[in-house]
């Protein structure tokens, strides 16, 4: 049996699931007979990888292990050391794994031409790690998949250069902060991870027209650079901007945009220390087909969910540190596909007012650090509810009142 367990909100696809140790054993032995995948794992295995072209090894120290001239994919797992697999000509596939103490001599990967995918995660052992990793990557022609978390002692080690030159690319992943060169011009470039936008982005903007995931940290107090490169890009389906000065309306304003009618997932973190400046908005500014929003550190005029309940689309809503009314609420048709829902940091909110109606499949309810607020008005319409978790709760014997009402008709409850 195959368990799904989690499937993607912005466009409904299956992220990663679960099996049973049973049939992973089946399927493990069955693709080793079929000479599709040999799974490494204890030393008596050595045998049997001389001609494979897909291995995986597993909790070994395997520094020592001579590779097949055949191979094609190279995974490794919670390993120590990684195998030296240089100048394998035919290997398309190189994952390190997930293992942030694992060592990695870049040396190990040098002449692997043909490389289409390579995941880099470990601790470099190179003291010349920038040079070797630019002749690392520099060789290869038709790379499609960059992720890279090195780290040389305490200092991470910085993406290539050479890479804004690799034209096949489609996808950069990895959590160290990552400065595009305006010269960067990458047509077939989809996914872009935690870009810092810089002041030379004034005066010359890099060309990505293809890009559909995009994450954005700025650092400037000038908004112009970053809304003239937003201009540029049609295909966005995901964006999440992070603002060390307030989002100015015209970037949360976003009819403006060719991507409006595309965008899946946003999300808005405003890392302003001040009080925000208080924002009149309506429904127009969000893209129509929005699946998934988060909004961080914002003050509204008006009541922000009678606003956003008319995303016909939205499945997952997450509001922190919101300044609104006082007052809430959710008509009778509002948030009809909605199935996550997150409250938190809204100190000033006190009532919430749900007709019935709302949200009628809503499956998680999170409230956290909303000290003011009462037990919502409705929340017994809530009939799809499957978890409800409440943090902070600060009115005396209202969690006691929480659980006597719905400890029936909510199946899982947290206060």
């Amino acid at each position: 049996m195959v368990l799904v367990k989690s499937r993607s909100i912005i466009d409904g696809s299956i992220e990663y699931c679960s099996i049973h140790d049973l049939l992973r054993d089946l399927a493990v032995r069955k693709a080793k007979e079929d000479n599709f995948l040999v799974v490494y794992s204890h030393p008596d295995d050595k045998q049997s990888i001389g001609g494979v072209r897909r291995l995986a090894v597993h909790n070994l120290d395997c520094e020592e292990l001579v590779m097949s001239q055949n191979l094609h994919t190279l995974l490794c797992f919670y390993n120590k050391y990684m195998p030296n697999c240089s100048n394998q000509r035919l290997l398309k596939v190189v994952r390190t794994g997930t293992d942030t103490n694992i060592k990695i001599k870049l040396k190990m990967f040098e002449g692997l031409t043909q490389l289409r995918y390579l995941h880099l995660t470990g601790q470099s052992s190179d003291n010349h790690d920038q040079v070797c990793l630019e002749k690392v990557i520099g060789a290869i022609k038709f790379l499609h998949t960059l992720s890279m978390s090195l780290v040389l002692g305490d200092k991470p080690v910085k993406y290539p250069d050479c890479m804004w030159r690799i034209n096949t690319l489609r996808h950069i992943d990895g959590l160290r902060p990552l400065e595009v060169p305006p010269s960067a011009k990458l047509t077939n470039l989809q996914t872009l991870p935690n870009v810092i936008i810089k002041e030379h982005w004034e005066n010359e903007l890099p060309h990505l027209p293809n890009l559909r995931r995009l994450t954005l940290s700025h650092e400037i107090s000038q908004w112009r650079g970053l809304t003239a490169f937003l201009r540029t890009l049609e295909h966005l389906i995901d964006l999440k901007i992070h603002g060390d000065h307030d989002i100015p309306l015209d970037i949360f304003d976003m009819r403006g945009f060719p991507f409006y009618q595309n965008l899946q997932s946003l999300l808005l973190f405003n890392f302003c220390s001040t009080s925000p400046k208080e924002m009149s908005i309506d429904i127009s500014m969000f893209p129509p087909h929005l699946t998934c929003l988060s909004i961080y550190n914002f003050k509204f005029s008006q009541d922000v969910m009678s606003i956003l309940e008319n995303l016909a689309w939205l499945k997952d809503l997450e509001l922190s540190a919101i300044f609104t009314n006082r007052t809430i609420s959710c008509s009778a048709e509002g948030f009809s596909q909605l199935e996550f829902l997150s409250l938190s940091g809204m100190t000033l909110l006190e009532d919430w007012k749900i007709e019935e109606g709302s949200m009628p499949i809503l499956r998680e309810l999170q409230i956290s650090d909303c000290r003011q607020l009462c037990v919502p008005h409705g929340l017994q319409y809530l009939t799809g509810l499957q978890q409800l978790t409440w943090c902070y709760s600060g009115r005396g014997g209202e969690a006691d009142e929480i659980v006597n009402l719905y400890k029936d008709v909510i199946p899982s409850i947290s206060i």
